[in-house]
């Protein structure tokens, strides 16, 4: 008898509680001059004081798709290894609005440091080592 409540009251509170607004950013991100999608890329969901409250991982056709805590104020940054990110100008978001973005990044190539791999042999087999080589090292 307990367990039958305990299912009734469970099925009855999730058909009687109301849906929760959801605002939904999506869109595709793409590279200002080759107009390629950006693959693989992180695209971040954050406040005006830089908070981040969600991120995605864009597809193989540059896209992604966010869900925003709740209606405010927001900005997509892009993070890809590669390239400077790139934030977009401020935008709002009312309660259960989804928007959709074109969000272009310069393609403005960051360089990395340079990785070196070095395969030690020990008794046991081998051992690799790596390093990062800092720009002035």
């Amino acid at each position: 008898m307990k367990s039958c409540l305990s299912v009734f009251t469970t099925v009855f509170v999730f058909f009687l509680t109301p849906c929760l607004p959801a605002q939904t950013v999506s869109g595709r991100l793409v590279e200002q001059t080759s107009e390629r999608p950006v693959v693989a890329a992180f695209v971040l969901l954050v406040g005006a004081d830089t908070t981040e409250f969600d991120r995605a991982l864009t597809d193989a056709l540059g896209r992604f798709s966010i869900q925003a805590p709740s209606a405010g104020s927001y900005a997509l940054k892009s993070a890809v290894i590669g390239f400077r990110s790139t934030v977009t100008p401020t935008f709002d978001l009312s309660a259960d609005q989804d928007i959709v973005v074109d969000f272009v990044i310069p393609g403005i190539p960051v360089a990395l440091p340079t990785l070196f791999v070095e395969d030690v042999r020990t008794c046991g087999g081998p051992i690799s080592f790596f390093w990062l080589s800092l720009a002035g090292d």
